[in-house]
């Protein structure tokens, strides 16, 4: 095989022809030629080796993505741990136009008085409030603040929604200086909530309404 055969089979595409040719140029003097025209590989070579490298990656990318798939937890999943344990829930967010928070006004402990006051935004329809670490309204008072004290839910009370709190399992909560119930109350803005050593003020502001 001359030198044009060669040239013909890189252009065609003819690789098996190529490296066969490459071969016995080898052994007859110890390198392939188109190494000593520092054109190796060949451009049918090149292509081939792209293509299955973009494959590979595609494959790895989907298989990336199965497994990513397979550690989701359903939503209707998150959503059943979050009422069955009162653990937070990451969605459920209120509607538009609704806007509350709390301001913490006083907790026991010197060392815990230095954020206060401190504003606590209300974000879900179901607020779990205590010393758990990942709370929604985290108050941290060993004494007298449970890992899960209260729950807030925006709820229907009879033709309009509103907060109501919840004691959790008996634990001390009062609203404006009366004992909240297992039945719970409604919140209204400037309500004045204790919880345990905790106290709060409690705004919030329904824009459609007040619009209405």
């Amino acid at each position: 095989m001359n030198e044009n055969d060669n040239k013909t089979n890189r252009k065609s595409g003819n690789i098996a022809d190529w490296i066969n040719e490459q071969k016995k140029h080898k052994e007859q003097h110890g390198r392939g030629k188109d190494e000593a025209d520092n054109i190796w590989p060949p451009e049918p070579v090149k292509r081939k080796v792209a293509e299955n490298m973009k494959n590979q990656r595609t494959e790895t990318m989907q298989v990336h993505s199965h497994d990513k798939e397979d550690k989701k937890t359903p939503i209707n999943n998150r959503q059943d741990v979050a009422d069955n344990i009162g653990l937070p829930t990451q969605i459920d967010g209120l509607p538009q136009g609704i806007y509350a928070h709390f301001l913490l006004t006083n907790i026991s402990g010197l060392g815990r008085k230095k954020g206060i006051p401190r504003y606590m935004k209300l974000e879900k329809t179901k607020t779990l409030i205590g010393k758990y670490a990942s709370a929604h309204i985290r108050l941290d008072d060993e004494d007298t603040i449970e890992i899960k004290h209260a729950k807030i839910i925006f709820e229907d009370t009879g033709g309009k929604k509103d907060f109501v709190i919840y004691p959790i399992n008996n634990a001390s909560l009062s609203v404006n200086g009366s004992t909240v119930s297992d039945s719970g109350i409604v919140l209204h803005s400037g309500d004045t909530v204790e919880i345990g050593s905790a106290e709060l003020i409690f705004f919030y502001k329904d824009i459609k309404r007040n619009l209405s």
